[in-house]
């Protein structure tokens, strides 16, 4: 008998079609066969309706409940969500895909997940032959752009990016999309590749833009941290990187690479300056990224080739590490359902 319930919008969730993330993992956890019932709360903290609190107050205080939430959440939300978690009486588990480099200072045990790393991984793994064909086809053929940087939303540390692009004149060496996923309404936007924008449409992998240019530059989703509250979050614009087999700079937290090599990923010290990660002020962060970008976009198009080439080992790992990180990240959330 399988006693697992899944809420989302504080609704009773029929089936995973509205889920982008974790979906494969849901499903196996709803194949379980659990002696006692479980409550799982899915929760987008950026919409404010998501806020299960006050179900479960309702609810029996011996009943198990797993608050599972899919997205970041900024220091003002973890903090308000932090008052209401100490508050409840129930058997608690936080699952939660921002890594806290502190601590998460909960009464209750914190997993951490992925956020899409399983969706990208699906692709990569249909995607395959095609992978690999792109693979060969770069041995014999020039890439042409130095860069490329998916912008889907507009947030300030991408519109940072832009307009350095656009002052240094480096508009050449990217293929850069800028506010895409509205790229057919009025305002100001690069469009690369998107037709239209759905749940799904972060996952999918747009291979031939991939193989098109040497060095991901990936705008995470937040690039906000600070020294008192660090936190990384890794989304799938990064998880994409590793399964097309492509170096990156990153714009994003301080530390993420440092949590990238915990997580068993290795980066590029030996040819790329990451000295950017460990700086806690956003625009010293920054400042050192378009530092690199410049220096970079001074290579000649077979020195990109050679440096990527050179590159190859790590690409080769970090795409099977892929695997490997949800396989182990999946393994420890199941043993939460054994307790």
């Amino acid at each position: 008998m399988n006693n697992v319930t899944f809420y989302f919008n504080n609704k009773k969730l029929e089936n995973f079609n509205e889920i982008w993330t974790n979906r494969i993992l849901f499903e196996k956890i709803q194949e379980l066969k659990l002696l006692s019932p479980c409550d799982i709360f899915l929760i987008r903290p950026s919409y404010e309706n998501d806020n299960p609190f006050e179900i479960i107050n309702t609810m029996s205080k011996d009943k198990k409940i797993i608050l599972w939430y899919m997205d970041t959440l900024s220091e003002e939300l973890y903090n308000l969500h932090k008052k209401e978690i100490r508050e409840l009486e129930h058997n608690i588990t936080i699952i939660i895909p921002d890594f806290h480099l502190n601590g998460y200072d909960l009464p209750y045990k914190v997993y951490n997940n992925y956020s899409m790393a399983d969706c990208i991984l699906e692709q990569q793994q249909l995607d395959r032959k095609l992978i690999k064909y792109f693979n060969k086809n770069s041995e014999k053929l020039y890439r042409q752009k130095h860069f490329l940087s998916f912008n889907g939303n507009i947030k300030p540390h991408r519109v940072d990016l832009l307009s350095f692009v656009l002052e240094n004149n480096l508009l050449p060496k990217f293929d850069i999309s800028f506010n895409s996923h509205f790229w057919n309404q009025a305002g100001q936007s690069l469009h690369l590749d998107l037709k239209s924008t759905s749940t799904y449409t972060s996952t999918k992998l747009n291979l031939p833009l991939y193989y098109n240019s040497y060095i991901d530059v990936v705008t995470m989703a937040s690039s906000h941290s600070t020294e008192d509250f660090p936190r990384v979050y890794i989304d799938e614009k990064l998880y994409k990187s590793f399964a097309c087999m492509k170096p990156f700079l990153i714009i994003g937290q301080y530390r993420t690479l440092e949590t990238l090599k915990e997580l068993g990923f290795k980066t590029f010290s030996e040819w790329i300056d990451e000295s950017y990660d460990t700086e806690v002020d956003y625009e010293v962060r920054m400042s050192k990224i378009h530092n690199e970008i410049k220096r970079i976009s001074n290579f000649s198009i077979k020195e990109m080739d050679e440096l990527y080439f050179n590159m190859k080992t790590i690409l080769l790992h970090n795409s099977s590490q892929l695997g490997i990180h949800i396989h182990k990240t999946d393994k420890k959330i199941l043993e939460i359902f054994n307790d």
